[in-house]
């Protein structure tokens, strides 16, 4: 989709602006009724408003930021250390959030190739069989 607009003298009003994004919502996919097979995880009404809270509670914070924000640097730091003890991790182990798959693949792939660098150098030529089906992350060039 190609658009050609401008940014408009007046601002829109708040009802103005809302009437706008439902208008343009109208042809999205019916996710509330499983009308779609990924993109979406939605685990009902009473999930969706927790989120909802959880996420005005914390929305104009930013985890780039700990030592502004250490209430996220600590979610962030006790997540990462449940998910380890469920894994199977030890001292040595470590761990990241990421805001969602594209950046999950990319910091997955980055760390194997870091990891090959420092362990196996002789490996100059590393490769990734994926298949045709794969997240478009890996189809890098």
């Amino acid at each position: 989709m190609r658009t050609h607009k401008k940014l408009p003298k007046n601002g829109l009003g708040k009802s103005q602006l809302f009437h706008l994004m439902k208008q343009y919502k109208k042809n999205d996919v019916d996710w509330h009724n499983g009308k779609i097979w990924g993109l979406v995880y939605y685990a009902g009404e009473e999930h969706t408003d927790l989120l909802n809270e959880a996420y005005k509670l914390f929305f104009c914070e930013n985890a780039l930021g700990p030592s502004a924000f250490p209430s996220l640097k600590r979610i962030e730091a006790e997540l990462v250390s449940i998910l380890l003890s469920i894994m199977g991790g030890d001292e040595d182990s470590a761990g990241t959030m990421t805001s969602g798959g594209t950046e999950s693949i990319l910091l997955a792939v980055k760390t194997y190739r870091d990891y090959f660098r420092t362990y196996k150098p002789e490996l100059d030529k590393p490769e990734m069989i994926v298949p045709v089906s794969a997240h478009p992350a890996f189809l890098g060039n």
